[in-house]
């Protein structure tokens, strides 16, 4: 007696040997298929047991009696179905930077729910890609909060392009779900020891922060007619007074929304895929301009000093006594 997935026959989920299949005998058998298991039943004794993540390539189910030789002889007689209520969860997932490189940390949170309420005390696994999704690597297991809500502290070591994706499994008549795979890309200024970062459900390419012109640059793409979105923090340290940031979108100016949060100013914004370049223009009195007119400042008073010192030693004070 065996739980097999489709495709080749050998390949069993579970089985057990049990005589009762060769008896010559009725016997009533009951399975019960969840969201994430298997569980069957012959004359009310359990006797297999399944969980797991069941292949729903097609949808349908199929019972056969066999032994796996010329003399099987198996009648299945008075079969029934009868269906509960199966709900699907839903889960998201968001990812923010801070902005310090000495001290940078990625925010993971996310909020499960069904029919639009959180979903108490529920395993939630966070997995990670750094080769485009290729492979996955767990991050960490969380669980939900009383809320439905989770949270976990990433310390990333290098910057560059990331993957994130959350999953929930299930539980009996609750089907299980993935959350949207979020893009994560940081960037880095190192003259200011500051972190740009990226979050979206786009693919971000090609990000780097030109200090010159106190811009952002990056491109996002996506299956074209979908909705984009992206998030992008900003040190507070860089700029003071955001009200003059300018995104602009393949070269036109476009709307933003802009909130604080700690240390960073976040910056988001929707659009439609295709392919875009962004540019996120920083004001021209971005901290960065600052430091370098107060290193201008410092630089005229040494000279200043170093000249006043040199005339003293050419024209020295002569004492007269009368």
């Amino acid at each position: 007696m065996c739980i097999r997935d489709r495709g080749y026959v050998g390949n069993h989920l579970a089985y057990v040997g049990d005589e009762r299949v060769e008896d010559n005998e009725w016997h009533s058998v009951i399975v019960e298929v969840q969201a994430s298991s298997v569980t069957v039943f012959v004359d009310q004794e359990l006797v297999l047991e399944w969980e797991g993540t069941l292949n729903r390539t097609y949808s349908n189910i199929g019972f056969s009696g066999t032994n796996g030789s010329d003399s099987g002889w198996h009648i299945i007689d008075d079969f029934s179905i009868n269906a509960g209520e199966v709900k699907k969860s839903h889960l998201t997932l968001s990812c923010k930077g801070s902005a310090s490189i000495s001290e940078f940390t990625t925010q993971i949170e996310g909020y499960l729910s069904v029919d639009g309420q959180g979903l108490p005390d529920a395993p939630i696994r966070v997995q990670y890609s750094v080769n485009g999704g290729k492979t996955w690597n767990d991050l960490t297991y969380v669980y939900s909060d009383s809320n439905g809500y989770y949270s976990a502290i990433w310390l990333p070591s290098v910057t560059g392009n990331y993957l994130f994706v959350a999953n929930y499994e299930g539980k009996d008549t609750l089907l299980g779900t993935s959350s949207e795979i979020i893009n994560f890309a940081v960037t880095n200024f190192a003259e200011k020891n500051t972190l740009f970062s990226v979050s979206s459900n786009s693919t971000v390419s090609a990000l780097d922060f030109n200090s010159t012109s106190l811009a952002l640059n990056f491109i996002v793409s996506g299956p074209s007619g979908s909705k984009g979105y992206v998030e992008c923090t900003i040190a507070k340290s860089l700029v003071s007074d955001p009200e003059n940031i300018k995104l602009f979108l393949d070269g036109n100016q476009f709307t933003y929304e802009l909130i604080s949060k700690g240390e960073v100013w976040i910056l988001s914004f929707n659009y439609t895929h295709s392919s875009h370049q962004i540019n996120i223009s920083l004001p021209a009195n971005t901290q960065t301009h600052i430091v370098t007119n107060n290193l201008y400042w410092n630089i005229a008073i040494i000279c200043t000093i170093c000249l006043v010192c040199i005339l003293v030693l050419r024209h020295p004070w002569k004492n007269k006594n009368r």
